[in-house]
């Protein structure tokens, strides 16, 4: 008969030998219980906003004379918004001064805007708040839209 110590660690040397296979099997196992999703992807906002608001280039630097007066510090907003039909709905500031993004959330809920499709629409803008002082010939407040 065999040494006791023997069997012993020959069972163990084999068990050892093993244990990679054993870890093998189990985490295949567990990738096999991994749920993937995909996430659709948000489309980028459009940026033909004219097309939809023939009048906000005229609408908003007027909206927005109070808060250059006000605020009185150059830059450019960035804004993204969604038009539901003829509604303006989540008026969010993306970049630029923040201490302008309240008074273009409340400017931008009067802008007429009319879509000609029934679903949600994404758009973004720039809203540029100039120094006139620099430059007198320009406007305090512009719209910029792509061409």
């Amino acid at each position: 008969m065999r040494n006791p110590r023997f069997i012993a660690s020959s069972l163990s040397a084999t068990l050892l030998a093993l244990s990679p296979l054993f870890a093998a099997a189990q985490s295949s196992d567990a990738t096999q219980r991994v749920e993937i999703r995909s996430a659709q992807a948000t489309p980028a906002p459009r940026l033909d906003v004219r097309s939809v608001c023939p009048q906000i280039q005229a609408e908003l630097p007027e909206a927005l004379a109070s808060a250059w007066q006000q605020v009185g510090q150059a830059g450019t907003v960035r804004v993204q918004f969604t038009l539901d039909g003829q509604r303006v709905t989540e008026v969010t500031p993306v970049s630029g001064p923040r201490r302008y993004h309240r008074w273009v959330r409340s400017a931008m809920d009067g802008v007429a805007c009319q879509a000609d499709r029934a679903q949600v629409q994404t758009f973004q803008l720039d809203i540029r708040f100039v120094d006139i002082y620099d430059n007198p010939e320009r406007r305090a407040v512009a719209v910029l839209l792509p061409q």
